[in-house]
This record gives C-alpha cells, sequence and structure tokens, in this order.
C-alpha cells in the first residue's frame, strides 16, 4: 500500500493541516506563497486509500477552529494530539 502523510504545518500562531505524499516539497510550495516561515510540525503516515478520509474527519472535527480553508487556530500540542486521536479512532473505521 502506498503512503501519504497527513501533516500539521505551522505558520505563526495558525496551523495547517493537510496530506501530502512528500511533506517538504508541499512546504515549499506553500512557503513561496507565504511571508511567515513555515515548520512542519507533525507527520503521521496513512495509507493512501484512507488519507482523504482521516483528513476530511479532522477539518470537520476541527471546524470551530477553522480560519480559512485548511488553516486553523489550534496549538501545536492540539494539533498533534488531534492527528494521534484521529489515527486510532478513524484510520480502520470500516463506515468510514
Amino acid at each position: 500500500d502506498d503512503v501519504t502523510f497527513v501533516y500539521a504545518l505551522r505558520s505563526g500562531d495558525y496551523i495547517k493541516i493537510g496530506v501530502a505524499k512528500t511533506v517538504d516539497q508541499r512546504v515549499k510550495t506553500l512557503q513561496t506563497g507565504n511571508p511567515t516561515p513555515l515548520k512542519i510540525h507533525h507527520t503521521e503516515p496513512v495509507p493512501e486509500h484512507r488519507v482523504r478520509i482521516l483528513e476530511r474527519k479532522l477539518h470537520t472535527e476541527l471546524g470551530y477552529l477553522r480560519l480559512k480553508g485548511e488553516w486553523f487556530d489550534l496549538t501545536p500540542d492540539r494539533a498533534v494530539s488531534m492527528l494521534k486521536f484521529a489515527i486510532v479512532r478513524w484510520l480502520d473505521d470500516p463506515l468510514l
């Protein structure tokens, strides 16, 4: 099974939760249009066939903290906790 990563990326006080095959390359692409230095805060490998489901569930759970798109107003530690929770809770859920 191919692996893709769910990541938490920090820009100032904000966190982007997204997915990428190559997180370093994704950061370089995003950095081009962002005046604030971007820092990879955490990554979790996810089987490619489940990564979009996991990302969607995370975005839904964190919806009340959404700033715009995939950017959220949450602490890096909370982002890591949510990523780890999502893996445990939804990665193998056959109903998703």
